[in-house]
């Protein structure tokens, strides 16, 4: 699983004591506690909670949550979206692309590569180099803006892949929505702070991570992190497997003695409905020589799945006011712990998968221009053409289908005069709106995005 918390060198020492502990005898209080694993169905938190969206999951924290990060990363991209006025939007644009343009790199005749705008500008990308000397890795930057909201996108790609990286940068644009805090899509997608990227790529590289308090616990850190699993990746036997296999490590006198004053209280599978988990619950001394709680409970996904991903929750007593050390006093007993622990974990679901159900009111028609990445819900009936130039009439609430392309035929393929066909995931553009009584395109058309290559 990625990681995307940084570590102190204390905290990295208690969290090898963790993966090295033995399961040891489990206390009264633990064996009394409530474990209900009947997971949420809907998006209702029980009193004193509230529903949240962190990546494709859904997750109910205590109301008194104080959220101190929420980074996510979106198909090789880090994501950020931040609230922006449209004039403040277009000039960020336009002295990023101007700075690019004057400076001159040492094989090319300026740091830009390659560009691309939609129709009103809303969407732009950028590939280019990141220093005069820079070689081999093009940085790739997207910006896209939204009702007051603007999306950053940033990656990088290897300088022979830099008509790959404006395409994905482009295909990651189309799919933005800006969101409320308190807003929970209808439609499938994956949720970041501000925003979610709208329909369900197949095998999309996505993480998420949020990091929080609570304000009548602040000695109490939760992590959560989500990340789907590639199809390069190995994988593990879970969480107590790596737990029973650090077990052979050789440990020093001072882990050794503190390993002796750890309990465990509850080991083993804990599903929550249809996802597969493991936890392990334990409390060790801390700083002050209290013994603070620290509970994991992770599910490990299914590889190349993007509505499989993993997840992973690290809940933790007894830290400091930055969350850094465990040097505080713990505010919460074993009982009080592992309930709060129950809670939270038992309500983790994913998002529901299927397209939003449409209104029978005509919304407002969408903007020619617009666009929709494939896997997406359709925000307009009308003619869409591909970028590789396929035009189809598509219907408000259907995903945005995959285009057919032409691939290079195989010898007895070429033999029997046939081309290979392939369907691909794309960027689709609303051409021209659709006569609703005649289902047929109105002519209306909408040429306008531009590409250009400024490589020499």
């Amino acid at each position: 699983m990625t990681r995307i918390i940084n570590r102190s060198r204390s905290t990295l020492l208690r969290a090898a004591l963790v993966a090295l502990a033995l399961g040891g005898v489990v206390p009264v209080l633990a064996q009394g506690a409530s474990k209900d694993k009947t997971p949420m169905t809907d998006t209702t938190a029980p009193k004193g909670f509230r529903t949240h969206c962190v990546g494709r999951y859904l997750v109910d924290l205590p109301e008194t949550a104080d959220i101190r990060f929420f980074t996510a990363d979106y198909d090789w991209m880090r994501m950020s979206v931040r609230s922006a006025t449209r004039e403040s939007y277009l000039s960020e644009v336009k002295t990023f692309e101007e700075r690019l343009k004057t400076t001159r790199h040492e094989k090319d005749p300026s740091l830009l590569r390659q560009a691309h705008k939609d129709r009103d500008d809303n969407a732009v990308a950028f590939v280019y180099w990141e220093k005069p000397n820079s070689g081999y890795i093009n940085q790739v930057q997207g910006f896209r803006w939204s009702g007051g909201s603007e999306l950053l996108a940033h990656g990088e790609v290897d300088d022979d892949k830099a008509d790959v990286g404006l395409k994905d940068t482009l295909k990651a644009l189309a799919a933005f929505r800006p969101r409320t805090p308190n807003e929970i899509p209808a439609e499938p997608g994956f949720c970041i702070e501000g925003g979610y990227f709208a329909g369900t790529p197949e095998a999309n590289q996505e993480t998420a991570s949020i990091r929080l308090t609570l304000k009548d616990h602040p000695d109490l850190w939760i992590d959560i992190e989500t990340d789907t699993i590639g199809k390069e990746q190995v994988i593990d036997g879970g969480l107590l497997a790596r737990i029973d296999k650090g077990m052979s490590v050789p440990m020093s006198a001072e882990i050794t003695a503190l390993f002796a004053r750890v309990r465990t209280l509850r080991r083993g599978p804990h599903p929550v409905g249809p996802v597969k988990a493991e936890e392990l619950l334990q409390t060790m001394p801390n700083k002050t020589g209290r013994m603070a709680h620290q509970f994991t409970w992770e599910a490990f996904g299914e590889r190349a799945q993007t509505l499989a991903p993993s997840i992973r929750v690290e809940f933790e007593t007894g830290k400091n006011k930055t969350g850094d050390e465990y040097s505080g006093q713990p505010s919460l007993t074993d009982a009080e712990a592992i309930a709060l622990f129950d809670t939270i974990v038992n309500s983790i679901r994913l998002r529901p998968t299927a397209p939003a159900k449409t209104s029978s009111a005509e919304p407002p028609p969408t903007p020619l221009g617009e666009l929709a990445a494939t896997g997406r819900a359709c925000p307009q009936t009308g003619l869409w053409r591909s970028e590789e130039g396929e035009e189809r009439v598509v219907q408000a609430g259907e995903a945005m289908p995959r285009t057919v392309v032409t691939a290079t035929p195989s010898l007895w393929q070429k033999l029997r005069g046939d081309a290979e066909q392939a369907k691909i995931a794309t960027v689709w553009t609303l051409v021209a709106y659709s006569d609703q009584t005649t289902g047929n395109a109105v002519a209306n058309d909408a040429h306008g995005a531009t590409t250009t290559g400024d490589k020499a």
